[in-house]
């Protein structure tokens, strides 16, 4: 799988790399895991990628967090002494953060133990609107926190930030006491737990390591990073400062799976395992042979390989007499889409002709086919702009449902002018011009059968496809330049549904907009949504939302895998929703 993505507010992206080899241990004090993607690096404010992202949550700590097992999600402090306060005009949150948390020991703090404070995260702030950072969350916090506006533009004229200056928007009247004051009133908790925006880097660490800050991830959290080859392997071991926190983790309603769970590790000092050994493994079939030979731990099942573990939705006998456990979630973090380039001169554009162009393409592609080929089944149709489960969503809202119809595909493309010409194989434009469209993918094997697929399924409509393939930093380089035409990709905004929406807003050009779709009814609707709470009025909004994406086609949705988490004997805590789990609380019997 690849996700271009933000948990949340970030636009952090994957896609696959290459394999290591791995170590087995034996003795029950080592964790051993694949990465779909090598990482990139460790600056919070910066990754564009979520295995980076995942490996630096585990080092650094947020205000707040997810419970591990409860479902539906809730939020748990984690730096925090207690759950954010809210003005009663919703435009200032104050979080008291707890004292007697402690950074990692580093260089940077000389020999003195250095105690998190609110400080910390005003700085962390501070770091998204520096122009010399080029922070992913910089739309954001320039739309959403009082005065970031007004200083990142002084900061642009002056080339550089002037992180002294007080900002209404983020400042710590005490020690321990960070307020964040708003302009617009907007319940921010859940950004409270997204490491992109509030993750904590201390201003000695910046000041210490520069241009190489993310190669030095310094956290208070439960793991430090012990050793790291780049591309090749990552070693996380316990922080040694870590403070005494214990499993209390806890299940949902009628969760009898998780309440085992919660049980057998209720109390227990975290991290559960003191050492995470991650290494990339880009190609499936290598990962599922490391797990069936015992150097994997755990795995998410890749979906090409679902048939060799699972069978009519339960764990295959041979695999579950050896002790494998399995767990299966719908992905509700993620969503799945072709994102088309809303600039490009051929397929972007808001004109009749172009809108057809790109509805055509949908009605061409046959979802079911790419189910049963690239899904190997374990998926279901996609049905609106925020995944099935996602807080605060309509579950009856169907509206972006895929229809197969080549033949309207074809009425569709000769009604605005993209016709072939007698003898000719492939349509042209309405202007006459020959029409190519250009999808960039991917360079990993397993993209090869979803494009063999467009290239039958666009053929039989009479439209000419040419697949570029790129490495995963290069295709993302190319998507946030907007040098591309069309491609398939995956987005994590995270569990509130409407933050699926923002990044098909103006707030994100030039940032998760990579579409740059931009379309005033549009906003207008997504404004009033993003202000109210989760309810039926918000989610009404979204259906309306989702009807404009629907008749402008700036992005056709795919289909939402289902995850399969696979856990070798032993092992306890995982959760299939959870593709990148919290690794403090995963452990052994």
């Amino acid at each position: 799988m690849v996700r271009l993505a933000t948990i949340i507010l970030a636009t952090v992206l994957i896609g696959p790399l290459a394999s290591p080899a791995i170590g087995a241990d034996a003795g029950g004090t080592t964790m051993h895991m694949r990465l779909l993607i090598a990482e990139h690096q460790f600056d919070p404010a910066t990754v564009n990628a979520l295995e980076s992202l995942w490996v630096i949550e585990q080092i650094q700590e947020m205000p707040l967090r997810y419970d591990a097992l409860a479902r539906p999600y809730q939020l748990r402090t984690e730096t925090a002494a207690a759950m954010p306060e809210s003005s009663a005009d919703g435009r200032q949150v104050t979080v008291r953060i707890r004292p007697g948390i402690y950074f990692a020991d580093d260089p940077a703090f000389g020999s003195r133990r250095r105690e998190l404070t609110a400080e910390d995260y005003v700085y962390t702030m501070k770091r998204h609107i520096d122009p010399a950072v080029r922070s992913t969350q910089e739309k954001f916090v320039r739309a959403t926190f009082a005065g970031f506006e007004a200083a990142f533009q002084n900061a642009v004229k002056a080339g550089k930030l002037d992180y002294d200056q007080p900002l209404e928007g983020a400042s710590a009247p005490d020690r321990f006491t960070l307020r964040l004051k708003l302009t617009r009133p907007l319940d921010i908790s859940a950004r409270l737990a997204f490491c992109p925006m509030i993750c904590p880097v201390a201003r000695e660490v910046a000041a210490r390591y520069g241009g190489h800050l993310g190669e030095h991830p310094v956290g208070s959290g439960p793991y430090r990073l012990a050793e790291w080859r780049r591309g090749s392997a990552i070693v996380l071991e316990r922080n040694p400062g870590y403070r005494d926190v214990r499993y209390d983790e806890h299940a949902g309603p009628g969760d009898a799976a998780a309440a085992r769970i919660a049980v057998q590790l209720r109390g227990r000092q975290l991290p559960l395992v003191p050492r995470v050994e991650l290494a990339p493994i880009a190609e499936s079939e290598p990962a599922w042979l490391a797990f069936r030979a015992g150097e994997l731990d755990f795995l998410d099942l890749p979906p090409n390989l679902t048939e060799s573990a699972i069978g009519n939705g339960r764990l295959r006998p041979e695999l579950a007499a050896q002790g494998i456990t399995m767990d299966s979630s719908i992905d509700t973090l993620c969503n799945w889409f072709t994102e088309f380039n809303m600039d490009d001169p051929v397929v972007g554009g808001y004109t009749p002709e172009k809108v057809a162009l790109r509805r055509a393409i949908g009605l061409a592609l046959s979802l079911s086919d790419e189910i049963r080929v690239f899904e190997s089944g374990a998926a279901q149709p996609p049905d609106s702009l925020a995944p099935p489960g996602a807080s605060g969503r309509d579950p009856e809202a169907h509206v972006l449902r895929r229809q197969y119809d080549p033949a309207q595909a074809r009425a569709l493309l000769d009604t605005y002018g993209y016709r072939q010409r007698p003898g000719e194989t492939w349509r042209r434009q309405p202007d006459g011009s020959a029409l190519t469209l250009q999808l960039a993918s991917f360079s990993a094997q397993r993209y090869r059968s979803l494009e063999e697929l467009w290239l039958r399924d666009l053929k039989a409509v009479g439209l000419n496809l040419q697949v570029d393939r790129f490495e995963p930093q290069a295709l993302f380089r190319h998507l946030r330049s907007g040098s591309f035409m069309a491609t398939n990709i995956s987005f994590c905004p995270g569990r509130l549904a409407i933050d699926h929406y923002r990044y098909l807003t103006s707030l994100e050009l030039g940032g998760g907009n990579i579409s740059r779709f931009h379309l005033a009814r549009y906003e207008e609707l997504f404004g009033r949504a993003e202000a109210l709470p989760a309810g039926p009025e918000q989610a009404a909004l979204m259906v309306e939302m989702d009807k404009l994406i629907a008749a402008y086609a700036p992005r056709l949705m795919r289909p939402n895998p289902i995850n399969y988490s696979l856990a070798r004997k032993g092992v306890i805590g995982l959760r299939a929703d959870w593709p990148y789990p919290q690794l403090a609380r995963i452990g052994f019997e």
